[in-house]
């Protein structure tokens, strides 16, 4: 795809991945909606880019407000591409300290924000892409993603961020078979350790030098800046399809390609790569409160409340 000229609609445009990606794709030359609930980190990334941006303060778990601000995006031309990269809360553990069990609505509350609204915005936006004119190939446009390595390997605290992370690729593929013969695309981005706004104010080098440790290649968390410059591989190359569905670094901080064909049942053996390159690196502890495993920028509470997760 020609990004030039084209429109993105991008969910959590004002932060983290969804920022870095809106730059990414307006300095390529695309139209971009920056679609957030957070109006001054939206409106100021906007402000940033200049023209061909505009802002959309957006709840990903509404409808209404999801097809608002897509309606929003006929202004600025067709759009060709939707990412979907909105951050979260985390959940809690199962048990507290005290044995008693989470709240049934913490766990329901993050498959809503993450699961059912990446669902809610893929649909949305595949029927505003589909009216769009077919390109060379016959490509109207692509959806893109944002799963996690807690998809593959979560843990304390993640039972419904990875319930959820989880979910994204499991329907990317049936996604992408859905939507094939209105030639958009489905892909899916599952991240491991990177440097995100969800770390605060944390010191970059001191964040690489503990979280890095656990990465084989290079010795470090990855930045938004990469998962971005991904969202644009993906958006200008056709042939990254559902044959290629899971987009994943199960223990390093780069996102990359698995090039393994998913296969009915299992996973295929993409996700079993996956799974065994998990497994060399160490998992938290159940005493460790702040380590809370790669692909959760976050930090656990002595309440066993994960506070923040991308």
């Amino acid at each position: 795809m020609e990004i030039k000229g084209a429109v993105a609609f991008v969910a959590g445009g004002g932060g983290g991945f969804g920022a870095a990606t809106s730059r990414r794709l307006h300095a390529a030359g695309a139209k971009v909606l920056v679609a957030d609930l957070d109006e001054d980190r939206g409106r100021a990334v906007v402000e940033e880019l200049g023209e061909g941006a505009a802002f959309a303060r957006t709840d990903v778990t509404d409808e209404a407000s999801v097809q608002a601000a897509l309606d929003q995006t006929t202004g600025l031309g067709p759009l060709r591409i939707a990412v979907v990269a909105h951050g979260g809360p985390g959940g809690q553990r199962t048990l507290d300290r005290s044995n008693a069990p989470a709240p049934q609505g913490s766990f329901t509350r993050v498959l809503d924000i993450f699961l059912a609204a990446t669902y809610n915005i893929d649909r949305l936006a595949a029927a505003a892409i589909a009216r769009s004119e077919p390109l060379e190939h016959g490509e109207r446009g692509v959806i893109i993603n944002t799963a996690s390595i807690a998809a593959f390997d979560g843990t304390i605290g993640q039972a419904g961020y990875s319930a959820a992370k989880g979910g994204i690729v499991a329907m990317t593929l049936p996604l992408a078979r859905d939507l094939a013969p209105a030639g958009i695309r489905v892909v899916t981005i599952a991240p491991g350790t990177f440097l995100t706004p969800a770390f605060r104010n944390a010191d970059p080098e001191q964040l690489d030098a503990y979280w890095g440790a656990a990465v084989p290649f290079p010795k470090r968390m990855g930045r938004a800046e990469e998962y971005a410059q991904l969202a644009q591989q993906i958006a200008e190359n056709v042939s990254s399809t559902a044959r290629r569905s899971a987009w994943t670094a199960p223990s390093a901080s780069h996102p990359r390609a698995l090039p393994d064909r998913p296969r009915p049942g299992g996973g295929g053996p993409a996700a079993g790569h996956a799974r065994r390159l998990a497994r060399r690196r160490p998992l938290a502890r159940p005493d460790d409160r702040n380590r809370v495993g790669a692909g959760a920028a976050a930090e656990l509470g002595d309440d066993g409340i994960v506070r923040e997760a991308v």
